[in-house]
């Protein structure tokens, strides 16, 4: 089942249906086994591509949606979009909301970096081994990004 799926039905106390904001977090791999970092225009985060889950759109689609967004990546087969069971349920900052974050991970059987058209959201990307890729997530202090990473370099 897609995550979701099982968000839509969460209810809470007294009855009301809080706002739910749903994010997607991506990371990109290599087909040599590095990762692709990026850096946010606003200086936020360095990381994986990451966004908001559009109305009735399922946590792949969003994926798919965001990385040919951010990076001008069209991919038409989701196979390579791999879900790696990690989700987050957090308040958001302003505390009106919950957000819902679902981590991915994007593992294509060949890749071209040259291929890579960033938009206004993102200034720059680095690619990075993997030890490299988990000392920068650590240190940029994301650690939903950083065990999800964990889930997927490790299996």
């Amino acid at each position: 089942m897609e995550h979701s799926d099982v968000f839509k039905e969460i209810s809470f106390p007294g009855g009301s249906l809080q706002p739910v904001d749903q994010v997607i977090h991506l990371h990109v791999f290599t087909a040599g086994g590095k990762v692709i970092l990026f850096n946010r225009s606003d200086g936020s985060i360095i990381g994986p591509v990451s966004g908001g889950v559009d109305f009735e759109e399922s946590f792949v689609e969003a994926c798919l949606r965001e990385l040919e967004e951010e990076t001008g990546i069209n991919v038409i087969e989701p196979d390579h979009i791999i879900n790696t069971d990690y989700t987050t349920l957090t308040i958001t900052p302003n505390g009106r909301s919950i957000r819902i974050s679902a981590f991915y991970a994007f593992l294509p059987e060949c890749f071209d970096v040259s291929a890579i058209r960033l938009n206004n959201e993102l200034k720059s990307f680095r690619l990075c081994e993997l030890d490299e890729a988990e000392r920068i997530i650590a240190e940029n202090g994301h650690p939903e990004a950083l065990k999800s990473f964990f889930m997927i370099t490790r299996n």
